[in-house]
């Protein structure tokens, strides 16, 4: 927000929460369309390794969108 002159920082900080707002959702999208491939009908319960399955793809998937944000983050810089 320094780098925005003051008369900016409404419209500055609007597309910093609607951009943040978007990560979220994104994050929720693929976390849902994991579950679904992954459990599909089934329950939490009855499908122990599904579940696991699910959980190490939904980490590394997050871990590589991670390393590509802060990648992106620090040549931007």
């Amino acid at each position: 927000m320094e780098a925005v002159k003051r008369r900016f920082l409404g419209v500055a900080s609007a597309t910093l929460v609607t951009f943040r707002v978007l990560g979220q959702l994104i994050g929720m999208a693929l976390i849902v369309l994991f579950v679904n491939i992954y459990l599909g009908e089934g329950s939490i319960a009855t499908g122990r390794e599904s579940f696991q399955a699910l959980m190490v793809v939904s980490f590394i998937s997050f871990i590589l969108l991670l390393i590509v944000g802060l990648l992106l983050t620090l040549k931007a810089r």
